[in-house]
């Protein structure tokens, strides 16, 4: 990421976007074999 941002406003941009932040970590956990991951897509998912 080349451009890093504060807490805080990573905070706001899922709070008011809380469908991106789902659709992010379900891409996510496409792309990754951790288990965890995984998991946590599958709960947001339902």
């Amino acid at each position: 990421m080349k451009d890093v941002k504060s807490p805080e406003f990573v905070y706001d941009y899922w709070n008011y976007q809380p469908d991106k932040l789902v659709e992010t970590i379900r891409l996510y956990s496409q792309k990754c074999d951790d288990p965890f991951e995984n998991t946590l897509a599958s709960i947001l998912k339902k």
